[in-house]
This record gives C-alpha cells, structure tokens and sequence, in this order.
C-alpha cells in the first residue's frame, strides 16, 4: 500500500514540473494587428511599446451595448499577417498575459469607467476562448494575470488578448477610449 502511494504522489508531482506556461514578449506583442471580431466597432487607436515591460493599447469602444463594447485584437490565420500563427505549443498547458488598465478616456481617476473584462485570447482545440478576469481603476483592482488552458491546441491559429465592458454601467454611452498595457506574465516562458 505504502508503494503505491508512492507512485501516485510521483506521478502527480512529475505532472505538475511538466506543466509549462508561454507568454509574449513585447516585440511579440506588437505583431497583433487584427481585430478578430469582425462585427466589432472597436478600433486599437495606437499601439505602443513603453519603456520596460510591456505594450500599450490605446482602444476606441464607440459605445456601451452591442458590437462596439469590445475587441479582440491578435495575431490570426484570418486576417492581418499572422506573424505568430502556426508556431506548435504542444509542450504547454496554458497562455498567459498580465493586463494592466492604465487610464479611461486619459483620466486614471479611479472614478474614470467601470469593470472591464480582460483575457490572454488563443485557440483551443477547434474553437477559440479566453479566461475572464475583472479590472477597474479602483485600487488594487487594475492589473491581472489572465491564463488561459490549452491543453488540446496544437498550433496557433490566433492568439493575443481580449477586452470588454463588463456592463454599461460606469461608462460614457458614446463611447469611451481605454488604454492598456499588456505585458508577459511572470513565471511563464516567452513564445520561442
């Protein structure tokens, strides 16, 4: 009885060192250029690469309700350059990005917007899905590491992040301009 056991914590701990997490590095992350959803309204305005880690996405959401309350921007098979598609991340369980909410409509205010939902955007298997996770610019509320299974994917066919309002509530019905920054998640290997 003591063997067996054994054997089974081994095998639980031998699973979990092999369990391996990827992220994007900036120059990675500067490659997304498409809005994977098409009905979107939703327009990344501007895309920089900030001093030290990560990527800042300035994004017009034109209104509260409907198509243009959220986006999808990656690097995918169906539109755009597709830098990042095709590369086989088999050896991974999950995608990962932390995602920081830095100002709504250029006010950090924590009273600026409302919750936005937020989530590391890849392929699984034959569909595509995301982890949500809430932020705001209320204190301690503002960045989250959002990771993302993949244990049935194979090969990319989009990846990137997503964003959306988690209701109208707290945000301007005409529209409102967010900028995030998107950086690798810690403890997670960098896309070879």
């Amino acid at each position: 009885m003591k063997n067996a056991i054994l054997i089974l914590i081994l095998v639980l701990f031998s699973t979990l060192a092999i369990a391996k997490n990827f992220t994007l590095c900036d120059d990675d992350l500067m490659l997304l250029d498409q809005n994977f959803y098409h009905n979107s309204t939703s327009e990344v305005i501007s895309k920089t690469d900030v001093e030290g880690p990560g990527v800042e996405f300035e994004i017009y959401l034109p209104d509260t309700n409907g198509p243009g309350d959220s986006i999808y921007y990656v690097s995918c098979t169906k539109g755009g350059e597709g830098s990042l598609t095709g590369i086989n991340i088999s050896e991974y369980n999950a995608f990962s990005l932390k995602i920081t909410l830095v100002s709504v409509n250029d006010s950090n205010s924590t009273e600026a917007g409302g919750y936005l939902v937020v989530g590391a955007f890849i392929n699984i298997g034959r569909s595509n899905g995301y982890r949500p996770e809430r932020v705001s610019l209320r204190p301690q509320r503002n960045s989250v590491i959002s990771t993302t299974k993949t244990d049935d994917t194979n090969d990319i066919s989009v990846i990137g992040f997503t964003a959306h309002l988690a209701s109208p509530k707290g945000w301007d019905p005409n529209g409102s301009t967010i900028k995030l920054r998107v950086e690798a998640a810690p403890n997670a290997e960098i896309l070879p």
